[in-house]
């Protein structure tokens, strides 16, 4: 699944974003896949991931990757 990256929450190690289906899904530094570093994660930025969990409460990104250097189309 894809996605871009909304807001990220530095201190906190975590970030959110929004997949292609309209969804809000959470990711925790510890998702990333190997090699990606926290701080390379910026606003507006293409990733693709592997969904896990159901309901709109519960919705997180695993396997988290860049698929794009540019930063979405506003």
């Amino acid at each position: 699944m894809t996605g871009t990256i909304t807001r990220i929450i530095e201190d906190k190690g975590y970030a959110f974003l929004r997949d292609t289906e309209g969804g809000n899904r959470f990711v925790h530094r510890r998702n990333l896949c190997q090699g990606l570093e926290f701080e390379a994660l910026e606003e507006g930025l293409n990733v693709e991931f592997d969904p896990i969990g159901d309901g709109p409460n519960n919705l997180r990104a695993i396997n988290v990757r860049i698929i794009a250097s540019e930063r979405a189309s506003a």
